[in-house]
């Protein structure tokens, strides 16, 4: 988890100005969804990011509120009372909602870049 963790950092601090921005927005504020992100190599090596899930949703130009639903519930899978399973089991349901949003507007998810990072533009 670890390695994921640094490699999604490292992806994040690629978009560092949107993030930067929001996370200095959010100042000194704790919440449950707060976290730091460190680069593990480039320029920025070793810079820490502090950051919440609210903008990695942004960094990621996520829109669909049953994607946010979904991202949320797989990033902090466990940590309430419900537990993990359970967690996982809403992470689905908000996919499978996400899907039917996306299937009532009449448009596909954010299309993204060779790199995996969003490019922005809405499929028709």
């Amino acid at each position: 988890m670890d390695d994921m963790l640094i490699r999604l950092g490292d992806r994040l601090l690629e978009c560092s100005e949107i993030l930067s921005n929001l996370a200095e927005k959010r100042g000194k504020m704790t919440n449950s969804y707060l976290i730091e992100i460190k680069a593990s190599d480039g320029p920025d090596k070793g810079k820490t990011l502090r950051c919440d899930i609210y903008d990695l949703i942004t960094a990621f130009g996520i829109t669909n509120v049953g994607q946010m639903q979904a991202v949320k519930k797989v990033l902090r899978g466990g940590r309430a009372d419900k537990g993990w399973e359970k967690d996982m089991q809403e992470a689905i349901h908000s996919i499978s909602r996400a899907l039917q949003i996306e299937e009532h507007n009449g448009t596909k998810p954010i299309s993204t870049g060779t790199d995996g990072m969003p490019t922005g533009d809405r499929q028709p």
